[in-house]
């Protein structure tokens, strides 16, 4: 297999973009996407759209929140009078959260800028919208493009457990400077959701004040970059694609079926039956402890979903399977943690990487929207089992 791997096309809802060769960055823990990203906002021109599953604010003063690293990058174009505009798109599930809650974690988030000096009445100006529906069809897309030419494609919503702390979540994405193609689909893809979706009047609210906080510099650090051709893959969520053969999934699957040597995989769940018949030679998979801990039963009865625990005895048929469990202390963690393992990663044969926000459940595999980089390269390949694959798996735990 070469890096001209003949991925599918359909006309439809889901789409495959060859992109030219560009630079690539593999980004190894939520600090650095966090600190890549604010780097990014803080020097765009004029448009910076960003989609995230969640956003939520929690407000926390400490040095580190994710929500006021981005306002402090704000507040930095705001100051070099810079005419931007930054679209956010975030998602409401509709079951367990209202309106109300939703205008709340707007009109604080606005309140907490302000404070850093961004008031959203200069020239730079920030549109928020929710994506809402009374099904499982949620926007669980994570990207940011900025001037229609630079991308990030991440595991990591915009919350307190993801932002950048050392307790943070163990999260991983891609970086794409220059990769105009790229850019310019994820731009399409993310305003045919945001005309679809619900706006939000921005109100006033008081919040505490704002004693610290850890600024960012607008000029990006040196970083390794890796010239290689990548390949996007982007779902839009529909309520009626119940088929496993949707063109995003069906690529993973296909690329995961032609594995010759080796296959690693880091995701919150394993527990799609397709993607574990998918992996026929040595694979090796790092779970979170801390997701899915009381699935359903409906859900396992009819969509096959089930919680990483009882997915075990399963595990143990597929004889290529060796599945270790992100756990400390020698211990299970119930619940979500501050140091869950919520990384979305396929290495495959030591040249092809998966990354962006894809888990192997039916939820991301079957409805949702859902956005996935391939990169064919054997140096970045290399470089996420170093600083990533390989430290995760010596400290996870067998089941």
């Amino acid at each position: 297999m070469t890096g001209d791997f003949p991925l599918g096309r359909h006309p439809g809802q889901e789409v495959c973009y060859d992109c030219c060769e560009t630079d690539v960055q593999f980004l190894a823990s939520a600090r650095e996407i966090q600190q890549t990203m604010c780097q990014l906002i803080a020097r765009a021109s004029h448009e910076v759209v960003l989609c995230t599953y969640r956003w939520r604010v929690e407000f926390d003063p400490g040095p580190n929140g994710q929500i006021m690293a981005i306002g402090t990058a704000l507040a930095q174009l705001q100051k070099q009078r810079k005419h931007v505009n930054m679209y956010i798109l975030t998602n409401q599930m509709l079951s367990i959260e209202s309106n109300s809650f939703v205008q709340d974690q707007m009109d604080t988030t606005l309140a907490i800028w302000r404070q850093l000096g961004f008031d959203n009445e200069g020239t730079v100006r920030v549109y928020f919208r929710t994506w809402k529906h009374l099904t499982l069809a949620n926007i669980h897309d994570k990207f940011l493009v900025v001037d229609g030419l630079d991308v990030m494609s991440y595991s990591m919503n915009v919350e307190n457990y993801s932002h950048g702390r050392e307790s943070s979540w163990i999260e991983c994405g891609l970086q794409l400077l220059n990769a105009k193609p790229v850019a310019s689909a994820l731009v399409t893809h993310f305003f045919t959701n945001w005309e679809e979706s619900t706006p939000f009047e921005v109100g006033v609210v008081d919040v505490p004040n704002i004693t610290e906080y850890q600024d960012f510099s607008c000029d990006l650090s040196p970083t390794h970059q890796t010239h290689a051709k990548v390949h996007l893959l982007t779902r839009r969520p529909s309520a009626l694609a119940w088929n496993r053969q949707n063109i995003l999934t069906s690529n993973i699957i296909q690329l995961l079926q032609s594995a010759r040597d080796s296959i690693c995989i880091c995701t919150p769940n394993l527990n799609d039956i397709s993607i574990l018949n998918a992996c026929k030679t040595h694979t090796r998979v790092v779970l979170s402890s801390g997701f899915n801990v009381d699935a359903p039963v409906i859900q396992e009865l009819f969509l096959g979903w089930s919680t990483n625990e009882r997915m075990t005895s399963r595990y143990t048929t597929y004889p290529n399977l060796h599945v270790r469990w992100n756990a400390r202390e020698n211990q299970f963690v119930v619940g979500k943690v501050p140091y869950a393992l919520h990384a979305k990663l396929f290495l495959i044969d030591g040249y092809i990487l998966i990354a962006g926000s894809v888990n192997c459940d039916v939820y991301s595999t079957v409805t949702s929207g859902e956005v996935a980089m391939i990169v064919f390269s054997k140096e970045l390949v290399s470089q996420a089992l170093e600083t990533f694959f390989e430290p995760l798996w010596l400290r996870a735990l067998e089941f």
